[in-house]
């Protein structure tokens, strides 16, 4: 009976341990898809911002909304967080 309580603690084991995997997939690809997104939003709003200045530089009309937008490395940074957070919450229950 022994070994079959250690076959169950392994196997449960590889199931953290691919539900972990996939989770992590998951958020991988979201991330790049949203780094995708950001980047293509990110080229909008730069011609947007060309096109729309005046050439005195007028009010409102300024790069900083470029500059606003978060960079796709503090997208990543931030589900990185995520994912440690929630592999440290599932495994250390």
């Amino acid at each position: 009976m022994a070994s079959v309580d250690a076959d169950d603690k392994y196997m449960t084991a590889i199931e953290v341990s691919n539900a972990c995997r996939m989770f992590y997939v998951s958020r991988l690809q979201t991330a790049e898809t949203l780094k995708d997104r950001l980047v293509d939003r990110r080229q909008a709003v730069t011609a947007a911002v060309a096109a729309s200045s005046s050439p005195r530089g007028g009010p409102g009309r300024s790069a900083g909304t470029v500059r606003d937008m978060a960079s796709p490395e503090t997208v990543v940074a931030q589900l990185h967080k995520e994912l440690v957070s929630w592999f440290l919450r599932l495994c250390f229950k």
